[in-house]
């Protein structure tokens, strides 16, 4: 499973940031989220912030779990794999997915979402989902 971890501030600017791929959500969760703190610390002093952990400063975790939107172009065939885009769950998948769906004018029956393989995590376009 591929999970990406942001830290951000309260402004909602990224100090931290990492992706990984393990076996489950969790492990990767943990990993990802060491991976940022680090990265979110160096980012922190080249910024002139000498002790991150006492000043004003508060980031929070986003984690996003890679997910795959796939399409049934002929009824009662199998779906195809479209491309793949981060969402925090799977509702927010299926949300993120419909409104896909209705700004291309598909009928929402003929999508679907599943975590994304290996193989797809190449295909990954955010930018293609518009904001719930």
């Amino acid at each position: 499973m591929n999970v990406l971890v942001e830290l951000t501030d309260r402004a909602g600017r990224v100090w931290g940031r990492a992706e990984v791929d393990a076996e489950s959500q969790k492990e990767a969760e943990e990993i990802a989220r060491g991976r940022a703190r680090t990265e979110a610390r160096e980012a922190l002093t080249v910024a002139g912030v000498s002790n991150p952990t006492q000043s004003a400063l508060v980031l929070k975790a986003r984690v996003n779990v890679l997910w795959t939107l796939c399409m049934i172009y002929t009824p009662g065939s199998e779906p195809e794999s479209k491309f793949s885009f981060h969402a925090k769950d799977e509702q927010e998948a299926r949300s993120k997915a419909f409104v896909w769906c209705r700004y291309h004018s598909f009928d929402r029956s003929d999508v679907r979402v599943r975590h994304a393989t290996p193989d797809e995590k190449n295909n990954i376009h955010n930018e293609w989902i518009p904001t719930t």
